[in-house]
C-alpha cells in the first residue's frame, strides 16, 4: 500500500506557494492569488473524501499528519509530506473550507491547551515571575530580620555563608523583576505605534526591552513623560538591585558580657596597722607598714601611685559602684592671715622648736616666722614652714584649728606656708600661701573599668567620718586617737579602724613632714621629694597631696585582711550583624514599581483592545511592517543606512485587508 510521506502543494499557472511562515507567507496571502490547490490524494482507504477534506493519519501514536486532496485529481497519486503538529495539541474538527477574505487558501485553526493560553495570552506567567521576585525579597528581608544584631551564622544552609545567601536570593529577584519589566515594555511598543511615529521607535523600544542602555535611549524619546518611561527607569535602576543588597549587612564589633570568665577589683573593709620589722639579707632592718607609703610619697620624687588589685582576663570590664575604706583630704587658703614683717633686733619664734630668731623679715603668723630671711645680713632664708594641730607628742602647741575647728578625731591637722618659686621668690619678698589641710577616715564611692588593660577608677561620693562635731580633746590626755573607728554606710556596710592605727598613721605623717625647709647663701639645696612643688610651677600642693592618700587608700585595699573582692562584668570583643536598613529602600521600590508598571500596562492594553503580544518574535514577524513599507528599504543597504532609514520613514499600526500591520504613512 503506498501512504504518502511528503506534502507537495501546486498552484495554476506555475506559481508555487513558500511552504514556511513569516512575511514571505503573509505577502503571498496579499498577492490577491486565487487559485486552488492541486494535491495527489493517497490511496482511499477511508471512503469518500468530499473536496477541500482532511484526514488524520497516526503513525505508532506520535504525530498526527494532514493531508489535503482535491477530487479533481483523485486519479493522479503525488507523494505529500505529513504535517507535523506537537504532542498534544488538538485539531478542529473540520478544517475551514472557506477561502480568506483577501482570496487566500483556506486557514488552519487550532486549538491550544488551557496552560498555553494562561501563560502566553494573558500575563499570568508575568504574575508570577513578579511574585517569585516578591518572595525573593521577602526571604532576604526575613533572613535579615531573623539575624539583626546578633552574631553572623557561619552556615545557613546547605553550607552557604549569609553573604551567599543574600547574594543568590538577591540575583534570583532581580532575573524575576525585569522579566515583567521587559514583557510590559514590549507591549507598550504596540499601543506606541497606534499613533503615527517613526519605525526607529521600534527599535528604541525593542532595545529597552533587552537592557539598560535601550532603556536610556527610551528615555531620551519619551522624555520621562510616558508610562513606559517607568518601566525603562526600572530597568536603569536594577543595575543597583544586588549591589543595595550587598551593602545592607556589615559585620562591627561590639563587646559583650562573657559569663565565662570572672573578673574582680579589692575594696577595704578593715584596716590595721601593723609594724613588722624584718632585716634583708644587707643587714638594714626595714618596716613593712603604711610607713613605707608614706615616706615614698613624702621623699621620693615621681613616684607612682600604685593601682588597687584588680583582675579583668580581657582587659576590657566594667563593675557595679562600690564603696571602700579610704582616706581624704581637704585644704583651705589662709594666706590673707600672714603678716609682713621685717625689723632688726626682733626675735620671733620657729615652727616645730623652742629656739627663737633674730632679725627677722618675711611673713609671720601671731608670734611665729613662717616663711622670710633671718640673721642680720639675711644669709638664712626659710622657704616653707609646715606644723600640726593637736601634735600629741609636744604639749607647747595649740590644739585648736582656725578652719576644721569642729572636726573631731582627723588623722592629721596642719598648716603648710611656702612660697612659690622658693629661697629666690623669698628673699624677693614675694607673696607667700599658707594653707590648712585636713585628712581624716571616709567612704568613698567609686566607678571603676578596665578599659584596654587600664584600670580606670573616679570617687563620686566621699562620706567623712566626724563621729563627736565640736568634741576638744585636751592637750595632756589625747586617748582618742587610740580609739576605734567604725563607719557604718546606708547599705548597712560597716567598715573599721582598730585601735591604734589611726596614732600611729598620724605619727608617721608628722615625722615625714618637715617643720621648715630653709636654704643658705652658698650652701646646698636641702628642698627633696615632694617639696620641689615649690620650685615648680604650679606651685600646687593640692596634688601631692592627692596622690598620698590615694596612695595610702591603695595600700589598704592591697592589704588581703580586712579587703574583699567586688565582682564585675568581663566584656570580649564580637561581631554581629547590622543591617542599615535604608539600603533596602531602591530594592522594594523597584519591587513595587515594577508591580504598578505591570498593572497599568494590562489595563491600558485593554481598553485600547490590543492583545497580549508582549515582545514576541513571533508577533514581530506576523504584525510587521507590511509589503509597502517593506519597499521603501533595499535590502542590500548596510545596517547603518538601514537605522538611518528607519528614523526617517514613519509607520502606524493599522488593519488593512483583515491583517494588522506595521503600514506607513
Amino acid at each position: 500500500m503506498l501512504r504518502p510521506s511528503v506534502p507537495e502543494i501546486r498552484e495554476d499557472n506555475e506559481h508555487r506557494r513558500p511552504s514556511s511562515f513569516g512575511p514571505q507567507l503573509l505577502e503571498h496571502y496579499e498577492s490577491g492569488v486565487a487559485n486552488e490547490l492541486n494535491e495527489s490524494p493517497p490511496p482511499n482507504h477511508h471512503g469518500t473524501i468530499s473536496p477541500s477534506s482532511a484526514f488524520i493519519d497516526i503513525h505508532h501514536d506520535t504525530r498526527r499528519n494532514i493531508q489535503f486532496t482535491d477530487v479533481s485529481s483523485l486519479q493522479e497519486t503525488t507523494p505529500t509530506r505529513p504535517l507535523s503538529l506537537p504532542r498534544g495539541t488538538r485539531l478542529n474538527q473540520d478544517i475551514e473550507n472557506q477561502p480568506t477574505e483577501i482570496g487566500g487558501p483556506p486557514l488552519i485553526r487550532l486549538s491550544t491547551a488551557f496552560v498555553d493560553r494562561i501563560i502566553t495570552d494573558w500575563w499570568w506567567w508575568e504574575l508570577f515571575s513578579w511574585l517569585v521576585s516578591f518572595a525573593a525579597v521577602v526571604a532576604i528581608i526575613a533572613i535579615l530580620i531573623a539575624y539583626n544584631g546578633k552574631p553572623p551564622p557561619g552556615k545557613i544552609m546547605f553550607g552557604i555563608t549569609l553573604n551567599a545567601y543574600i547574594s543568590i536570593f538577591s540575583a534570583v529577584g532581580k532575573a524575576a523583576l525585569i522579566l515583567p519589566v521587559s514583557e510590559a515594555i514590549g507591549q507598550l511598543k504596540w499601543i506606541w505605534f497606534r499613533r503615527e511615529s517613526k519605525l526607529w521607535d521600534f527599535f528604541t523600544f525593542d532595545s529597552a526591552s533587552r537592557g539598560p542602555w535601550g532603556s536610556l535611549m527610551l528615555l531620551g524619546r519619551t522624555r520621562c513623560r510616558r508610562l513606559v518611561s517607568l518601566g525603562a527607569a526600572i530597568t536603569i535602576l536594577a543595575l543597583a538591585f544586588e549591589p543595595f543588597f550587598q551593602q545592607i549587612v556589615t559585620y562591627p564589633i561590639r563587646t559583650v558580657a562573657d559569663s565565662h570568665q570572672t573578673s574582680s577589683i579589692s575594696v577595704a573593709m578593715k584596716y590595721r596597722e601593723e609594724n613588722v620589722r624584718y632585716v634583708p639579707s644587707d643587714g638594714n632592718a626595714a618596716v613593712s607598714s603604711m610607713g613605707q607609703v608614706i615616706t615614698g610619697q613624702f621623699m621620693l620624687i615621681g613616684e607612682p601611685v600604685r593601682e588597687p588589685p584588680s583582675q579583668c582576663s580581657t582587659g576590657n570590664c566594667t563593675f557595679p559602684e562600690y564603696s571602700s575604706l579610704s582616706v581624704c583630704h581637704q585644704c583651705v587658703d589662709l594666706s590673707y592671715t600672714l603678716e609682713y614683717v621685717c625689723a632688726n633686733y626682733t626675735r620671733l619664734e620657729l615652727t616645730g622648736s623652742s629656739t627663737s630668731t633674730s632679725h627677722p623679715c618675711g611673713y609671720k603668723l601671731n608670734g611665729t616666722l613662717l616663711v622670710g630671711t633671718t640673721d642680720f645680713h639675711k644669709n638664712h632664708t626659710i622657704v616653707l614652714s609646715a606644723f600640726a594641730v593637736g601634735d600629741d607628742m609636744k604639749t607647747d602647741v595649740y590644739w585648736n584649728s582656725t578652719t576644721f575647728a569642729d572636726f573631731t578625731f582627723p588623722i592629721i591637722d596642719f598648716y603648710l606656708a611656702y612660697t612659690p618659686g622658693g629661697p629666690e621668690e623669698t628673699r624677693k619678698n614675694s607673696t607667700p600661701v599658707m594653707i590648712n589641710c585636713l585628712l581624716s577616715w571616709c567612704i568613698k564611692t567609686y566607678q571603676a573599668r578596665h578599659i584596654s588593660g587600664v584600670l580606670h577608677e573616679t570617687a563620686t561620693k566621699a562620706v567623712l567620718y566626724n563621729p563627736e562635731p565640736g568634741f576638744l580633746p585636751s592637750a595632756t590626755n589625747s586617748s582618742a586617737s587610740y580609739n576605734e573607728v567604725s563607719i557604718t554606710t546606708s547599705d548597712n556596710k560597716t567598715y573599721t579602724v582598730p585601735n591604734g592605727t589611726t596614732k600611729s598613721i598620724r605619727t608617721k605623717l608628722r615625722q615625714s613632714m618637715p617643720t621648715f625647709i630653709s636654704s643658705y647663701d652658698g650652701g646646698p639645696n636641702n628642698i627633696v621629694g615632694v617639696w620641689n612643688f615649690l620650685l615648680q610651677p604650679p606651685y600646687d600642693f593640692a596634688s601631692e597631696l592627692e596622690n598620698l592618700t590615694t596612695e595610702m587608700t591603695s595600700a589598704m585595699r592591697r592589704k588581703r585582711s580586712g579587703s574583699q573582692e567586688i565582682h564585675g562584668t568581663v566584656w570580649t570583643p564580637q561581631s554581629y550583624v547590622k543591617v542599615e536598613w535604608v539600603w533596602v529602600s531602591l530594592p522594594v521600590g523597584l519591587l513595587f514599581g515594577s508591580l504598578v508598571f505591570l498593572l497599568f500596562t494590562i489595563l491600558k492594553s485593554r481598553r485600547q483592545g490590543i492583545g497580549a503580544w508582549k515582545s514576541s518574535a513571533l508577533s514581530m514577524l506576523l504584525y510587521g511592517i507590511n509589503g509597502e513599507a517593506r519597499r521603501k528599504f533595499d535590502v542590500a543597504k548596510k545596517t547603518s543606512e538601514i537605522e538611518a532609514m528607519s528614523k526617517v520613514v514613519r509607520v502606524k499600526l493599522a488593519e488593512r485587508k483583515g491583517t494588522t500591520r506595521l503600514v506607513p504613512v
